[in-house]
């Protein structure tokens, strides 16, 4: 990833207080990132604490509000964002065919909405800054692939595997795994 001479480099991660989400922001952290670490109650981690190169917004991330807070936080405390890493998500564990409306609705919010939400806002600063980059994880399913059972954590797929990189002309550069 390019930088800025003289600049470290900002990241957001969402789904920051526990699990990936944990061990990509530990890891951005030693590697000399600042980040800005999201989930429902991060602030309540007893893994995170807020630093000079750590800042916390609590919020349900498929709330475009909690997305917008998310994004200006890294812009008001650090002047940019230079890499998102979209991890926020859930996978109910039950067959497709057992979906309650109720679980649908969860997964579209979270597993969407939030990527939606917040890539929109990231991508708005990436292109002014004409730089950065998106990496997006999908929720964990099961091991081994199960008749009708992967609906829930495919409704991300596309977007999860998809690198986005703004290049310095501002344009989009899209990059499948």
């Amino acid at each position: 990833m390019s930088t800025n001479a003289g600049q470290q480099q900002v990241a957001i991660v969402t789904g920051a207080s526990s699990g990936l989400g944990l061990g990509i922001t530990r890891a951005l952290l030693q590697r000399g990132f600042r980040v800005v670490g999201n989930s429902r109650t991060v602030s309540k981690s007893q893994e995170l604490k807020p630093s000079a190169d750590l800042v916390l917004v609590d919020g349900d991330i498929g709330i475009k509000e909690t997305a917008s807070k998310v994004a200006e936080a890294a812009v008001s405390h650090f002047g940019r964002i230079d890499l998102l890493v979209n991890n926020a998500g859930i996978y109910v564990p039950k067959p497709f065919t057992e979906y309650t409306s109720e679980d649908f609705e969860t997964n579209i919010h979270v597993n969407v909405a939030g990527y939606f939400f917040v890539t929109q806002q990231v991508v708005a600063q990436m292109r002014k800054q004409k730089s950065g980059h998106i990496v997006s994880t999908r929720p964990r399913g099961p091991e081994k692939a199960q008749p009708d059972s992967t609906l829930g954590s495919n409704l991300r797929n596309r977007g999860c595997s998809v690198l986005l990189a703004i290049g310095t002309d501002g344009e989009r550069r899209k990059h499948s795994n």
